[in-house]
């Protein structure tokens, strides 16, 4: 997904304090703002903030916004200086204002990007409330500011789903450059012995032109030799 950065200067160490960090975990947070923008809480912690409180990223319903690198730890877990939290995890904060579904969902696939570069695992992904005891992110965990039945239960399943399955035409050209790649390849001198006695019995023909005459993984070889080894 497209991701805007917006990193913090070096010179504001209160938000953005410079120590390295190798992630482990991701942290999900909503904002507390029902009305700020992802812009909003950038240019904030960027530019105007006094707080020691950050995050990595921030996401609303039209983007996504990175203020600090991933390689660096960010104060968001309230698990203290030293805490896994803070010390281990990507922070990223989902605003609460607009079409609560796509600020979610683009949280959803910034998480799943991450998961795959960091190497995170689901089940590594937390709430603030869980290094804190903060109600926190409060849009995904408390009946008060749930939307649309979007809670936690939600994201954790989304994090989880795999990949669309390939279209038609995406399954069509992969079959497509398989057989290819198989028409030009010689048989096996393994299956000789198979091959001749599933051509005598009419099971198999050959395919001097290449012909496509076949729709499967499995080539003529492979085929030959199961069933005559099963029959035999």
């Amino acid at each position: 997904m497209q991701i805007k950065q917006q990193i913090i200067p070096k010179s504001r160490k209160t938000q953005r304090p410079g120590i390295a960090m190798i992630p482990q975990f991701i942290t999900i947070h909503s904002t507390g703002n029902p009305s700020s923008t992802a812009q909003n809480e950038a240019d904030y912690v960027c530019k105007n903030s006094v707080r020691q409180a950050s995050f990595h990223f921030v996401c609303d319903e039209k983007q996504v916004i990175q203020v600090i690198p991933t390689n660096e730890i960010a104060w968001h877990a309230g698990d203290g200086g030293s805490g896994t939290g803070n010390r281990k995890s990507i922070a990223i904060e989902i605003c609460e204002s607009g079409n609560r579904k796509a600020a979610v969902d683009n949280a959803v696939q910034l998480t799943k990007q991450l998961m795959d570069e960091c190497k995170i695992q689901p089940g590594n992904v937390f709430q603030h409330h869980h290094w804190s005891g903060k109600n926190c992110p409060r849009i995904l965990r408390d009946n008060k500011y749930i939307k649309d039945r979007i809670d936690w239960k939600y994201f954790t399943a989304k994090i989880r789903e795999e990949e669309e399955e390939m279209t038609q035409e995406q399954f069509n050209k992969m079959m497509e450059n398989y057989l290819a790649s198989r028409a030009q390849k010689a048989p096996h001198d393994w299956s000789e012995e198979d091959r001749k006695w599933a051509e005598k019995n009419g099971i198999i023909q050959g395919d001097p032109d290449g012909e496509k005459r076949y729709q499967s993984f499995i080539t003529r070889e492979e085929a030959a030799a199961m069933l005559h080894r099963t029959i035999k």
